[in-house]
C-alpha cells in the first residue's frame, strides 16, 4: 500500500464505509470470544486492523491487472466453492448445538414455518427450540421451501448471493468481475461467516432485494415484471419491519423506470400485506412475527423517539439529494443500514454497551450484500458500448 493510496480520498471513504458496514456485524463475535481482560482494547484494535485490511482490499481491486485476473467466471465459482465447503463443515456442527440447547434457531424458524404450512398447519403452531417466537413471515419461508424440503436449506445464502452476483454482472455489462468482487467483500465480514454456517437468512434478504431490483430494470416481459413484483412482496414478509421494501425498491429504480417503480410499490406492498393479514387470521392469539416491533420500542426508550427517527430521516433526505446520482444498490444499502443501525445502537445502549452480548449486530447482516453490491459496482464501472 503506497502513500498515494492513503491520500486518495475515494479509497479512504470506501474503506471507512467498508469497515463500518462489513465489519461491524462481526464485532460482537470477535469481542465475545476474547478474554474479558482484553475486551476494552480488542474492539479498537480490531477496527484498526480491519481499516488497514479494507484499505488494502479496495486499493488492490482497483488495479487493472487484478481486475483482469478476477474477470473469469472460474473466480466466482471458486469463491462459491469456498463458501459451500464452509457450510458443509460448519453447519452440521452449529446445528448439532441445538441438542444441548445452544446454537442459533434462525434456520429452525424458517424450516419450521415452511414445513408446518406444507403439512396443513398455520406455520406458527409453536416457538423455536430455544423458546423464541418465530420471526420470519410465511411468504419468505415458503419462497425457500424447495430447499427446505430437499434438505438443502443451509444453501439459502449461497443461492441468494449467486442470484445477486448474476444480476449485478449483467447491470451495465460488468460481467463476472462485479459478482466476484461482491462475493469477496461479503466474505471479508466475520458476521457473514457466522450467518452462513448457522443458516441465518438475514444476508439472503438483502441479496435477494438487490437481485430483484436490478432484474426489474432489465426485463421487458410483462409476466416477468409481475413475477418480480410478487416475489419482492414475499421477500418483504421476511420480517414485519421490512414491509417497506417494495417502496424502497420503487424509490431506488424510479428515476430509470417510473412505471415499473409504481408497479412494484403497489403489487409488492399488496402481496406483503395480504400474506401477513391472512396469517394473522389463521394464528390464534398474538401473531409471533410482530414481536420484532418490541425491539424498536426498547431502542426508543433508550435513545428517545427523536434519536430513533432522526437518523432515518437524515438518510431519507440524503437519498433524495442523491436520487439521480447514485445507483439502486446504494439506495437499498442506505435505506436498510441506517434504520437497522439505529435500532442496534439503541439496543446496545440499553445493555449498557456490553458489546460481547450485542445481538443487534446480526440485524446489520441484511445490509451487507447491498453495500457489497454497490461498492463492487463502483470498483467495476459499466462497460461502455459504441455504435459503429
Amino acid at each position: 500500500m503506497t502513500v498515494a493510496t492513503l491520500r486518495d480520498p475515494t479509497v479512504l471513504r470506501w474503506s471507512l464505509l467498508a469497515v463500518v458496514c462489513l465489519q461491524l456485524p462481526g464485532l460482537q463475535l470477535v469481542v465475545k470470544h476474547t478474554p474479558e481482560a482484553l475486551r476494552p482494547w480488542v474492539g479498537a484494535v480490531e477496527l484498526l486492523a480491519l481499516l488497514v485490511y479494507a484499505l488494502g482490499l479496495v486499493a488492490l481491486v482497483r488495479r487493472p491487472n487484478v481486475q483482469r485476473a478476477l474477470e473469469g467466471r472460474g473466480v466466482l465459482a471458486a469463491l462459491t466453492a469456498i463458501v459451500i465447503a464452509a457450510i458443509a463443515i460448519g453447519y452440521p456442527w452449529a446445528d448439532g448445538l441445538s441438542a444441548h440447547g445452544g446454537g442459533s434457531d434462525a434456520d429452525d424458524a424458517m424450516k419450521q414455518v415452511a414445513l408446518s404450512i406444507l403439512g396443513g398447519g398455520n406455520g406458527y403452531d409453536a416457538s423455536t427450540y430455544l423458546g423464541n417466537p418465530i420471526s420470519p413471515g410465511s411468504g419468505w419461508a415458503l419462497l425457500w421451501a424447495p430447499l427446505t424440503v430437499v434438505g438443502a436449506y443451509p444453501m439459502i445464502n449461497v443461492v441468494a448471493l449467486l442470484l445477486c452476483a448474476g444480476a449485478l454482472g449483467r447491470e451495465g455489462g460488468r460481467g463476472a468481475l462485479a459478482g466476484s468482487l461482491m462475493m469477496m467483500l461479503c466474505m471479508s465480514s466475520p458476521g457473514f461467516w457466522r450467518a452462513i454456517v448457522t443458516g441465518n437468512d438475514l444476508p439472503a434478504i438483502g441479496a435477494c432485494t438487490v437481485a430483484v431490483a436490478l432484474w426489474l430494470l432489465r426485463t421487458e416481459r410483462t409476466a416477468v415484471l409481475w413475477t418480480l413484483a410478487i416475489t419482492l412482496g414475499l421477500i418483504a414478509t421476511s420480517r414485519v419491519v421490512f414491509a417497506y421494501l417494495p417502496c424502497l425498491v420503487a424509490f431506488a429504480i424510479y428515476r430509470r423506470s417510473p412505471r415499473r417503480a409504481l408497479l412494484v410499490a403497489l403489487v409488492g406492498s399488496a402481496v406483503c400485506a395480504a400474506v401477513h393479514l391472512t396469517q394473522m387470521q389463521l394464528v390464534a392469539g398474538d401473531y409471533p412475527p410482530l414481536h420484532l416491533l418490541d425491539k424498536g420500542t426498547r431502542a426508543a426508550r433508550t435513545t428517545g423517539p427523536l434519536g430513533l427517527w432522526l437518523p432515518s430521516a437524515g438518510a431519507a433526505l440524503l437519498m433524495l439529494r442523491r436520487w439521480e446520482l447514485s445507483p439502486p444498490a446504494w439506495h437499498l444499502w442506505l435505506g436498510l443500514f441506517v434504520p437497522l443501525l439505529t435500532v442496534a445502537l439503541g439496543e446496545l445502549a440499553a445493555m449498557e454497551w456490553a458489546v460481547a452480548m450485542w445481538g443487534g449486530t446480526d440485524y446489520l447482516l441484511v445490509a451487507v450484500p447491498p453495500f457489497a453490491a454497490w461498492l463492487a459496482g463502483e470498483l467495476t464501472p459499466p462497460v461502455e458500448t459504441h455504435n459503429g
